[in-house]
């Protein structure tokens, strides 16, 4: 029983530094785009692209937008909420919405059976899985400044 509990002591310990890890990278974007508000394009993208090593994933440019053109335009995990769009597309302009994506860590897991010692036995150990992690950044720029930017993995 000590050693069942042991096992699954240290994979929540495991667990709970990966989610660490993963917070401390976000605080660096996060911390690194909050002073980049109303800097040019050029100078966010160098920093995003060359500094982080972020890939461009979705690419958007529309003039004046509607509510109805964002929500149709970025979906998923980094889509607008109303109260986003609303606050950020009202004032009249030309838009360029960018979506970026990074592997932050791959885990592999497995189903194996674990024995009373922790370990896995090697002629029932089963498929293995790969669990990837990635953060995005989804930038908005009126004009050439960015007006607003946001950063997953939620903090």
């Amino acid at each position: 029983m000590k050693l069942k509990f042991l096992s699954i002591s240290i994979v929540f310990v495991f667990l709970l530094s990966c989610v660490s890890v993963d917070r401390e990278q976000v605080k660096i974007y996060v911390s690194g785009l909050e002073p980049m508000i109303d800097k040019g394009s050029e100078e966010v993208l160098s920093k995003v692209e060359d500094t982080w090593g972020f890939l461009c994933n979705k690419f958007w440019t529309t003039k004046d937008p509607t509510l109805k053109d964002v929500s149709k335009e970025i979906k998923g995990r980094t889509a607008f909420t109303e109260q986003e769009a609303s606050q950020i597309f009202s004032p009249k302009g030309t838009y360029r919405v960018m979506v970026f994506f990074k592997l932050l860590r791959t885990e592999t897991v497995s189903n194996g059976t674990i024995s009373s010692k922790g370990t896995t036995y090697a002629h029932t150990a089963g498929k293995k899985y790969e669990d990837k992690r990635y953060a995005y950044i989804r930038l908005v720029f009126r004009g050439d400044k960015l007006v607003h930017f946001r950063v997953w993995p939620n903090l």
